[in-house]
């Protein structure tokens, strides 16, 4: 039953990411979408770089293919598809539309590799640690075509620090779980900025630090107005049918959810047998995009990418009970 479950897991989340890709291609068609594809790879990503600036087509099938990436290593990884690893893919998908590309966050996903290899572990254990790890993705962009080198010097040299920067990810994550004690849900995205500082006090050191530019969309492209709506509707069907177990017990479920502290490590599948994960999951979408339109701001990169990071941890801590205080305040 539970393999059976993991199976519709990875259909599901598969068919979400494909279906992002093939309407930001049906938005601006196949030749836009694939030219600004490529040129997203080799755009400046650090915050704040909103890829629908570039190209709304080019930024879905850069966000869809940077989830797929997340979602092939957890599936080659030979971990369970579960609230951690569901967050992570959706984290990643979110921050797709605004600093991660595949070529950022290859690099990255191979140094947690060659990580685990040499500590006799397996890769399945440091999942999610190359799966938000992927924060770092700007910096290897930025060695790779900002740094001022030519680019047959600063592509290795980028792939070689995404690489490092992957390596030592899992010892760092470690330390600093232990500072905040779980009650911060991104550890290691607390941990990449932790790193962060010192890669930019180096480069600074080095004189190869430029100033940031931000990057906002301020126009709502219809499709990216429809996307969350669509990907939360199809959340909340699914957790109606996976497993069918009616309707008084979903809602149970889902009653129960709100209920949990959503503390660090909180697996909301491991939490109750039914669909009330995914459905809580279309909730928060739904909410967060009732919210934005609400104050009036662009449906662009950033704010997709906020709200598909909360639709993830809608499976791995996040509730409307315990989200909705913070945002109102």
């Amino acid at each position: 039953m539970e393999e059976k479950s993991e199976r519709i897991r990875y259909v599901s989340l598969a068919i979400i990411l494909v279906l992002t890709a093939l309407a930001g291609i049906l938005s601006d068609g196949p030749a836009t979408s694939f030219g600004d594809f490529l040129t997203i790879q080799s755009s400046g990503a650090r915050l704040i770089q909103d890829f629908t600036a570039i190209g709304i087509g080019g930024a879905m099938v850069n966000a869809a293919l940077v989830g797929l990436l997340g979602l092939g290593v957890v599936y080659f990884s030979s971990v369970t598809l579960a609230g951690p690893t569901i967050a992570g893919i959706f984290t990643i998908l979110g921050f797709g539309f605004f600093g991660k590309t595949p070529l950022n966050c290859i690099p990255i996903m191979a140094g947690v590799w060659a990580s685990a290899r040499f500590a006799g572990k397996t890769m399945g254990s440091y999942s999610l640690i190359a799966l938000f790890g992927t924060a770092l993705g700007p910096l290897v962009t930025y060695i790779m075509f900002e740094i001022g080198l030519p680019l047959p010097f600063s592509i290795p040299l980028g792939i070689l620090g995404g690489f490092v920067a992957g390596a030592i990810l899992p010892a760092v994550a470690g330390s600093m779980l232990q500072l905040h004690q779980g009650y911060n849900l991104y550890n290691i995205g607390f941990t990449c900025g932790f790193l962060g500082l010192f890669a930019s006090s180096a480069l600074r050191a080095a004189d190869s630090m430029e100033d940031t530019s931000i990057v906002w969309n301020t126009t709502s492209h219809g499709t990216l107005v429809f996307l969350i709506p669509a990907i939360s509707a199809a959340l909340c069907f699914l957790g109606a049918i996976s497993p069918p177990v009616g309707a008084k017990r979903l809602y149970l479920d889902i009653r129960k959810l709100q209920t949990l502290s959503g503390r660090l490590p909180t697996d909301y599948f491991d939490a109750v047998d039914s669909g009330a994960p995914w459905f809580n999951m279309g909730l928060l979408g739904f909410c967060s995009a009732l919210f934005i339109a609400v104050v009036g701001a662009p449906f662009n990169g950033p704010v997709l990418g906020g709200i598909l990071t909360v639709i993830g941890f809608g499976a791995f801590g996040k509730s409307l009970r315990n989200c909705w205080p913070v945002v109102l305040g």
